[in-house]
């Protein structure tokens, strides 16, 4: 679907494509995985804080070691969006600048102690509402 297609569609429509299409991501992820159990995280903000607000969040079970695949995130507004995302209490210092969405970080190669917790957080920059989703995939082994 062409970028301007989606920005014509209306909220109720673009959460069932998107619904869609992650069930698809984790179907296909759930069939694909040999490594561990498969993890996905979807959620949405919508609102107009300029503090941090807990987007999507993932703590590694205990007697497990997690593998963090991905990191997608898209806004209503990216002007006036900022991310943060922390790993095993690491700020992965996301620049402070526009950027466009989608917004997708892969993170392959690492493993994750039991108890790292990665955090992705959002905020406005000066009180705009902002609608962001996001979504994480990973697994646990």
């Amino acid at each position: 679907m062409a970028e301007d297609q989606l920005r014509g569609l209306s909220p109720y429509d673009y959460d069932r494509l998107l619904r869609a299409v992650l069930a698809a991501v984790t179907v296909n992820v759930a069939t694909t995985s040999t490594t561990g159990t498969p993890l996905v995280r979807i959620d949405r903000y919508s609102g107009a804080d300029t503090d941090w607000q807990t987007l999507l969040t993932w703590t590694v079970s205990a007697g497990k070691t997690g593998d963090l695949h991905e990191i997608a995130l898209t806004s209503s507004n990216d002007s006036k969006t900022r991310y943060r995302i922390t790993i095993a209490g690491t700020d992965q210092t996301i620049p402070d600048k526009t950027g466009t969405s989608p917004l997708t970080m892969a993170w392959r190669g690492n493993s994750l102690a039991a108890g790292s917790v990665v955090l992705v957080e959002v905020k406005s920059t000066d009180g705009t509402g902002i609608t962001v989703d996001g979504t994480m995939t990973g697994a646990e082994r």
